[in-house]
């Protein structure tokens, strides 16, 4: 099937076989972020791990993908990380009384390893204003997450390596 170009406005809105890519919006943090506050108060946003997209058809679907690597202090057994469209959480499990609702979780394994982590959900914002997708991260009680770093942080190849955190939005007929 070909694609006409319509003057300066590009792919048209109608037409195109469902499942097709219409937009791709990407974000990358390559420095770092932590934070101490856990999961029951509702983590904290990772800042500069954030992208908005604009659907060009309330049917769409927005693919978000996110990966990365998160490390934490060893009173720190796990970290929780999720997405969310705005501050509403999305592609979690479902909570209950005693349990909360999250993407994934990161495992502490040594002071100079940072765990990698990958996210992904297909979602369904129904409108075609800005949507902003952002990255949730949450540490257990008492200690500090780390994106991007490792607890040690201290410049050595062995325990000091530093990753990046990707966030990437495509829009889906």
């Amino acid at each position: 099937m070909a694609l006409t170009l319509s003057g300066s406005t590009g792919i048209p809105k109608t037409g195109l076989p469902s499942g097709t890519v219409l937009q791709v919006v990407y974000a990358i943090k390559t420095d770092t972020f932590s934070t101490s506050v856990g999961t029951t108060s509702g983590g904290a946003a990772v800042t500069g791990v954030t992208a908005t997209i604009t659907p060009q058809s309330t049917n769409s679907r927005i693919l978000v993908l996110c990966d990365g690597v998160c490390g934490f202090t060893s009173t720190v057994s796990q970290a929780y990380l999720w997405l969310a469209r705005g501050s509403t959480q999305i592609g979690v499990g479902t909570p209950n009384a005693s349990a909360i609702g999250v993407g994934t979780r990161a495992y502490y394994q040594d002071a100079g390893v940072a765990a990698p982590f990958a996210l992904s959900c297909l979602d369904s914002p129904n409108t075609t204003s800005a949507v902003t997708y952002n990255l949730y991260l949450g540490a257990q009680s008492g200690g500090t997450a780390y994106i991007n770093r490792t607890q040690n942080d201290n410049g050595t190849a062995a325990d000091g390596h530093r990753g990046a955190t990707r966030l990437t939005l495509m829009e889906i007929a």
